[in-house]
């Protein structure tokens, strides 16, 4: 009898707007979409396909059904679990079932432990106990046990246990519950589709250059996950990140400024959470809104940007924590809220320097050995190039880092999908910088305005994209404080809040709606490196970069202040010919921009942190200067 009673009963599901989980007693027929079916009809019915498949069709239909899974009397022992998993059910339930088989002495009251378990989709369980009072009743009655139970998140099973006091006599039916369990859900029908929920994924990748995903071209490096967002959504060919470093890049995603408005000038200034900013808009319009840091700069010590979000998880112990570690947070956060508008930033570290991706990716990648060497000064400043002074070996271990990522990534979009939000969500996936690995002299940093550190991937999927959507293109130069407005205008949210970005809502649409590459339309995109120590101007072909410092960051790479580079990205994608002296007309014309970008700012100032601790953490992170 053991085998019949600890038969798993599974169900998924997630259109119910309430569920009832009956537990039936010796019962001869089942109702049934208004109906009854005989034991033997239930009985074929389950034989002739799988329970879950059972459970499921018969689970469709309107507005009650009653699925039973065995068709006799099964015993249930004391202090033995009744098992019901792969289950999917709202917080709240409502619990009841009728016991048989338990007889009291005669005047007494026999106390039994009732203990529900339930188990939740994002992991966890909790557990409540009750105490249930029998008293005498008739041969062959039985009594009715009713609860009203609320979890604190989704249920994905539910074990149900009767436990006899200590030092009891057995009665006659040898310590057990005669029980024929059935599974029923109630779903109200509504009157009309339900309104759609508005929910945002947004999600940076720190330092995270375009070229080295599958998506933007490269044919070396493994990125499935991403390459498959951006079939389903929108790619941005040059997109351009308004920073270099993660703090200030931050700032102005999620305050549509530039650095020189929000005063974020490196990651040893704290955002001033007075500017009008994205999460807070949200949160204004009824979003939950969450973060998730996996970079100690990014919390309270440092740039403080989890105080724009009603919930924040970050680093509270470690500088750096892995993927795998902030999904190990996100996650259950998806679960509990999946029902809700919310707008959750995750932001994931991997990619940063030092790179030390975990096993399998660690040997995922072996580049062929170079004549380059890392200059000695580097090893000095930096411990872990001391591993090796070839840069392809670091080239090999950042794009495990990378493939890493894309696969983390891959676990929140297939959490988004087993919860049936996928469709629905805003995703926005762009890096906060990139970095270069040796190009014009440049090791294992981000520092400079070469395209290797500025040019960004950026992915959009709409709501209403899946899978199996035909996705677009959009070309020419775009920022990153071009999300604010965009984020808000693909939500359907007007605001008045001064911006520096614009919204492109409809260079989505425009490639959306045709097979070939959309214009982004007349643009122009800034770049100010950390402590304004360059500034750089971007169009759909041109940059130009001005030094505004004399600096020798390595001894490969030296900038003196006024020097200016002119790149033609058509003919020179790589940036090796300056042709600021042969294109003098060019050159000119963005230097008057640029200038007049550099003499006004919306003069918000931001506080410099000294803190020797956060000092500390900045340059074990990488931060030498």
């Amino acid at each position: 009898m053991k085998a019949a009673y600890t038969r798993r009963i599974g169900h998924r599901s997630s259109t119910f707007d309430s569920t009832v989980l009956l537990l039936a007693a010796c019962t001869a027929s089942l109702a049934c979409t208004g109906g009854t079916r005989e034991v033997s009809e239930v009985r074929s019915l389950i034989e002739a396909l799988p329970l879950e498949r059972v459970v499921a069709d018969m689970a469709n239909r309107a507005p009650v059904q009653d699925v039973g899974v065995a068709d006799e009397a099964v015993v249930v022992l004391f202090d033995e679990p009744l098992l019901f998993e792969r289950l999917d059910l709202p917080r709240d339930l409502r619990l009841t079932f009728e016991l048989g088989g338990i007889r009291s002495n005669v005047g007494e009251t026999l106390r039994v432990m009732l203990t529900i378990r339930a188990l939740f989709v994002g992991g966890g369980d909790e557990r409540l106990e009750s105490t249930l009072k029998i008293g005498e009743l008739p041969e062959g009655e039985t009594l009715r046990v009713d609860r009203e139970l609320s979890f604190a998140q989704r249920v994905s099973a539910l074990e149900i246990t009767l436990a006899r006091p200590a030092k009891r006599k057995q009665n006659r039916s040898g310590g057990a519950v005669m029980l024929r369990p059935q599974v029923h859900y109630r779903r109200t029908l509504p009157t009309q589709p339900p309104e759609p929920r508005r929910q945002v994924l947004f999600v940076t990748l720190d330092t995270l250059r375009a070229d080295h995903l599958g998506c933007y071209g490269n044919e070396e490096i493994r990125t499935p996950n991403l390459d498959a967002l951006a079939r389903a959504g929108v790619r941005f060919e040059d997109a351009v990140s308004a920073s270099n470093v993660t703090n200030p890049s931050h700032s102005s995603m999620f305050s549509g400024l530039y650095v020189k408005d929000h005063g974020v000038k490196s990651n040893k200034h704290r955002f001033d959470s007075a500017i009008p900013n994205l999460p807070g808009v949200l949160a204004d319009e009824g979003f939950r809104t969450a973060g998730f840091g996996a970079a100690s700069l990014l919390g309270a010590q440092g740039a403080n940007l989890g105080r724009l979000f009603q919930e924040f998880d970050g680093c509270a112990t470690y500088h750096q924590r892995r993927a795998e570690d902030v999904n190990a947070d996100v996650v259950p956060w998806l679960n509990a809220h999946a029902d809700e508008d919310f707008f959750a930033w995750v932001h994931y570290f991997d990619a940063h320097s030092p790179y030390v991706p975990p096993a399998p990716w660690n040997e995922m990648y072996d580049l062929p050995p170079s004549d380059e060497r890392i200059a000695r000064r580097d090893v000095r400043e930096h411990p872990w190039f001391q591993v090796s002074d070839d840069p392809q070996y670091f080239r090999s271990q950042y794009m495990g880092e990378v493939s890493y990522l894309d696969h983390q990534l891959g676990v929140l979009t297939d959490q988004l999908r087993e919860l049936g939000i996928f469709e629905d969500v805003l995703i926005v996936v762009v890096a906060d910088h990139g970095e270069s690995l040796g190009e014009h002299g440049i090791h294992l940093s981000h520092h400079g305005l070469y395209d290797e550190t500025v040019r960004v991937p950026l992915i959009v999927k709409p709501p209403g994209r899946t899978s199996a959507s035909s996705g677009g293109v959009v070309t020419g130069a775009v920022s990153t404080v071009d999300l604010f407005p965009t984020v808000l205008e693909l939500l359907g949210i007007e605001s008045d809040v001064r911006v520096r970005g614009r919204s492109l809502v409809g260079p989505i649409e425009a490639a959306l709606a045709s097979n070939d590459p959309a214009e982004a339309g007349a643009s122009l995109a800034f770049v100010e490196h950390a402590h304004r120590q360059q500034v750089a101007i971007r169009t759909a072909r041109h940059k130009l970069i001005l030094a505004l410092v004399d600096r020798e960051y390595y001894p490969t790479y030296v900038i003196r202040a006024g020097d200016a580079e002119l790149y033609d990205r058509i003919r020179d994608p790589r940036e090796q010919e300056n042709v600021f002296e042969a294109e003098q007309r060019e050159a000119s014309a963005l230097r008057t921009v640029l200038d007049e970008f550099l003499s006004e700012s919306f003069g918000h100032e931001a506080e410099e942190i000294t803190d020797r601790d956060y000092i500390e953490q900045l340059r074990v992170l990488g931060y030498a200067e």
